[in-house]
C-alpha cells in the first residue's frame, strides 16, 4: 500500500475525525514590526476574513496531534520555538512523514477561508528522482473531508462501509493540500501519484522566497470545486505536513499562525 493509502484506503484514522462542537473563537494577534514578509496572492480573489471562528497561534500543540504513517519508520518532528522573536510551530523533515492533525471538525460552507503565514528555509532539489518523488513539500497546509454517505454512489459506499466495518470509522472522503513546491508553476493544481483523491494545490514554488515570512490567503470552497470539479463534503478538518521520505531531502519549515474563518 502506498505512503498516502491510510489516510483514504481502508486504514484506521485518529479519533480527532469524530470529535465535534464549535471552535472557541481567538482574538487577532497585531502584526509585530520586526518581522519582513512578502505578500501572497489569495487563490481564489475571496475576500479577506471578516468573522473568525478560529485563531491558532501556536503557542502549544494542545489541539493537534501527532499521526504516523504505518509503513513509514521514520516521522518528521513538529515542535514550537521562538522564531524571530515570537512562537512558531517548526516542521523537520528528514527523509521522513508524518503529520500533525487538528482536533476539531467544522463546517466549510460557513468558514470556507484559511489564512496563514509560513515560511520555508529550503526546497527540495527533486532532480531526476522517481515520479513519487514530486508528492514530498517542506511543507504543506491540508484539508481533510468527511465522507458523506448519503450522498455518495452504491461503489463508494460498499467500499467506505466496508472501511468502516474493519476500523470503526470512514476514510476521509478527499483532502486538499496547499504546498510550497519545487519548481512546479505557482497556481497548478497536481494530483497526487498516491491516490486521485488528493489534489495539491501550488502556492509557493522554488527557492526565490526561501527565509522570507509569506502570508497567504485562500478560499477552500472555490479552490476544493477548482480542484475536483464538484462541490466539496461540508465537514473538513486541518492538518499540516512536512515530509520528505520519497526524495530521502530534509527541510525545515515554520508557521507562525493559521486562521479559519469566514467573509
Amino acid at each position: 500500500m502506498p505512503k498516502r493509502g491510510p489516510l483514504f484506503q481502508h486504514a484506521p484514522l485518529s479519533p480527532a475525525f469524530l470529535r465535534l462542537g464549535l471552535i472557541v473563537l481567538a482574538l487577532l494577534a497585531s502584526l509585530r514590526p520586526s518581522e519582513a514578509f512578502a505578500q501572497g496572492s489569495p487563490s481564489s480573489g475571496q475576500a479577506p476574513i471578516g468573522t473568525l471562528l478560529y485563531r491558532e497561534e501556536f503557542l502549544n500543540l494542545d489541539r493537534w496531534t501527532h499521526e504516523r504513517f504505518p509503513k513509514i519508520e521514520k516521522a518528521s518532528s513538529y515542535r514550537i520555538a521562538v522564531v524571530d522573536g515570537a512562537p512558531a510551530l517548526v516542521a523537520a523533515a528528514d527523509a521522513s512523514a508524518s503529520y500533525l492533525l487538528f482536533s476539531q471538525v467544522y463546517s466549510l460552507r460557513q468558514y470556507p477561508l484559511l489564512r496563514w503565514r509560513w515560511r520555508v528555509d529550503s526546497v527540495y532539489d527533486k532532480g531526476e528522482r522517481s515520479k513519487k518523488a514530486v508528492d514530498d513539500f517542506p511543507i504543506r497546509i491540508f484539508l481533510l473531508f468527511e465522507f458523506e454517505p448519503e450522498k455518495a454512489g452504491i461503489m463508494d459506499r460498499l467500499s467506505y462501509g466496508l472501511a468502516k466495518s474493519i476500523y470503526g470509522v470512514y476514510p476521509p472522503h478527499s483532502s486538499l493540500s496547499y504546498v510550497w513546491d519545487s519548481r512546479s508553476a505557482v497556481g497548478a493544481i497536481l494530483i497526487s501519484p498516491y491516490t486521485d483523491k488528493d489534489r495539491d494545490y501550488v502556492l509557493r514554488s522554488g527557492a526565490a522566497s526561501a527565509g522570507l515570512w509569506i502570508d497567504e490567503s485562500v478560499n477552500v470552497l472555490e479552490d476544493y470545486k477548482k480542484a475536483f470539479g464538484r462541490e466539496p463534503p461540508d465537514r473538513v478538518t486541518l492538518a499540516i505536513m512536512a515530509d520528505a521520505d520519497d526524495t530521502g531531502a530534509s527541510a525545515v519549515s515554520y508557521l507562525r499562525f493559521i486562521e479559519i474563518g469566514a467573509p
